[in-house]
């Protein structure tokens, strides 16, 4: 009704079947730890769950920890606030059924322990680290504990999707979690390979998970299996997983890129490379070969390669994804990692990419437009996409992304001297003046162009959409607007950050009018910056670590600037 603008259908007989299943995206406005665990932040408002059903996802998943959810049947101490937790978790479960919506919880299991906990139960104690140490998988206590509190989770909560898993992530958990190399301290697992310990460890999980709901999904996520242990483990770890399982692997960590004569390997949170890597494609071969389903772990709305924007408005790349899983026999997906899902025309491309797939990327990109923005703009508007999605596929990735001022844009202070050591040393939450550290593999120079070469080509994007606006029925230009919004600050985001790269070179080399010079664009361009962040909320906001900057700190930027411009 929405492309044709008014309640008019055509006539036809057609069944359609989703290529995916299951789909599942993180919560825009969940906290990230302990959700279930507190009561001022609702992690899924009503309005949105109805939003993520009407943009195709089928599912929503929350991080938490077992010991949180319910008492163990081994231990003792465990399942602390587990009724007030079940409580909300049942109400989630509830209201997003009524969407037509699964929960999937997230696990590293079973947790690592402080080391006191050992002084009660030394037959467990695991891979020792730091104040804590493993338990012990090989174990059979443990064992009992995974099955045991697995079911009683799922008995608890009957209606869950399922969980998915990750056997070597940040936090210890099995006895080869954080095993570089596969070697371990634990007397027990020391004597056993990887993969019959990981995969006896999802096992054990997968039973108890079963035996409560046998219609539970399972998956199993290989993240950085092969970093830690090598390209051949992973294989062996599929070969032994129960069957029912699933396998998640990322759809284009490992993919060769080259930008600017540089070459390097794409690693995590990536919509400007398509994808599927070798890796992936490798793993789904491995599932077809050991009767698993495949699943790809992608980003829809928005990445760290800029990640405080509620998406990247380049359509194109989801139908592109869409068509490249589909081609390696992805069965299903989750679409968002903690960076959150905003529906987006970039999650419309890819519900209608992955609902027909007898449609080109031509057709599907202008189906999204029109219903989007009124058929007599689509033209207008798939040229302007198509032109951003260009200019975004020559994404710069740096094997430092977190260093680097991408997720701050309009908020950094200028600094015209340089900041003492380690107070200037750059991290994730503050690039400060560290500007030597931002941009590896790449020199600062040739950072600086491939960033100006794709706002170049992006911003000729923008003025296409400027175009198709004027085509628009007034009702739709609102809504046109502040997605012009979103692409205006994707782009300044990217010219913020070479002439962030232009300024300290002419600090370092003592040009105070270059520095002046720049300072003065900079101005005019964090003012128009300003603007838009007072009047979208959604700019600077990133769904795991919340705002990286608001209207003061835009403020803040400009005043540094006018300091410098002022400068004698």
């Amino acid at each position: 009704m929405g492309e044709r603008g008014g309640p008019f259908l055509a006539a036809c007989e057609e069944t359609m079947q989703p290529s995916f299943i299951p789909r599942f995206v993180s919560s825009y406005f969940s906290l990230l730890t302990d959700v279930l665990g507190q009561e001022v932040v609702d992690p899924f408002p009503e309005q949105y769950l109805n939003r993520v059903a009407h943009q195709d996802a089928d599912g929503i998943w929350i991080y938490t920890l077992l010991q949180d959810l319910v008492p163990s049947p081994v231990f003792e101490g465990m399942g602390i606030g587990s009724e007030a937790r079940l409580k909300r978790l049942r109400e989630i479960v509830r209201r997003a059924e009524r969407h037509g919506l699964k929960v999937y919880l997230y696990f590293n299991e079973p947790r690592a322990q402080f080391l006191p906990f050992f002084d009660k139960y030394p037959q467990v104690k695991g891979q020792p680290e730091g104040n804590t140490a493993a338990l012990c998988t090989s174990t059979e206590m443990v064992q009992r504990h995974l099955r045991g509190s697995m079911e009683r989770l799922f008995r608890e909560v009957p209606g869950l999707g399922g969980i998915f898993l990750i056997t070597a992530s940040e936090n210890l958990c099995n006895c080869y979690s954080h095993a570089s190399g596969g070697i371990t301290a634990c007397p027990r697992c020391s004597k056993r390979s990887v993969p019959d310990v990981i995969a006896e460890s999802v096992r054990c999980m997968a039973e108890g998970v079963w035996s409560a709901d046998p219609a539970a999904r399972v998956i199993v996520w290989d993240w950085s299996w092969h970093s830690l242990f090598g390209e051949a483990v992973p294989g062996e770890i599929i070969k032994r997983l129960p069957k029912g399982a699933a396998l998640m692997a990322d759809f284009e960590r490992g993919t060769p890129i080259t930008r600017g004569d540089v070459a390097m390997n794409v690693e995590e949170y990536s919509i400007s490379v398509v994808g599927p890597s070798a890796r992936a494609k490798l793993r789904s071969q491995q599932a077809a070969e050991n009767g698993v389903d495949f699943l790809a772990k992608i980003q829809l709305s928005t990445t760290w390669e800029c990640g405080t924007v509620p998406f990247i408005p380049v359509p194109n790349l989801l139908v592109q994804k869409a068509l490249a899983m589909r081609d390696i026999g992805v069965r299903g997906a989750m679409e968002t990692w903690t960076i959150g899902s905003f529906p987006s025309p970039n999650t419309e491309a890819f519900a209608v990419a992955q609902w027909n797939p007898a449609l080109s990327e031509e057709q599907i990109v202008r189906y999204v437009a029109a219903r989007r923005y009124g058929p007599d703009a689509a033209p207008s508007v798939v040229k302007a996409w198509t032109m951003m999605s260009e200019a975004f596929a020559q994404f710069p990735y740096s094997s430092s992304p977190y260093a680097g001022p991408l997720q701050h844009g309009p908020s950094l202070p200028w600094y015209p001297h340089p900041l003492p050591r380690p107070f200037g040393h750059a991290t994730l939450f503050n690039p400060k003046d560290d500007w030597r550290h931002w941009t590896p593999p790449y020199s600062q120079e040739l950072m600086a162009k491939l960033l100006r070469d794709m706002g170049g080509k992006w911003e000729q994007g923008i003025e296409a959409w400027r175009q198709a606006m004027e085509q628009m029925p007034k009702a739709r230009r609102r809504i046109a607007e502040r997605d012009l919004g979103v692409a205006w600050m994707v782009d300044y985001t990217w010219r913020a950050y070479a002439n962030a790269l232009h300024f300290y070179g002419a600090r370092d080399a003592g040009d105070q009018v270059a520095m002046q010079k720049v300072a003065r664009e900079e101005i005019k361009n964090t003012e128009e910056a300003l603007r838009r962040v007072n009047a979208d909320s959604r700019l600077g906001w990133e769904a795991e670590l919340q705002y990286f900057y608001r209207p003061n700190d835009v403020l803040e930027r400009l005043l540094s600037l006018d300091a410098i411009v002022e400068a004698p």
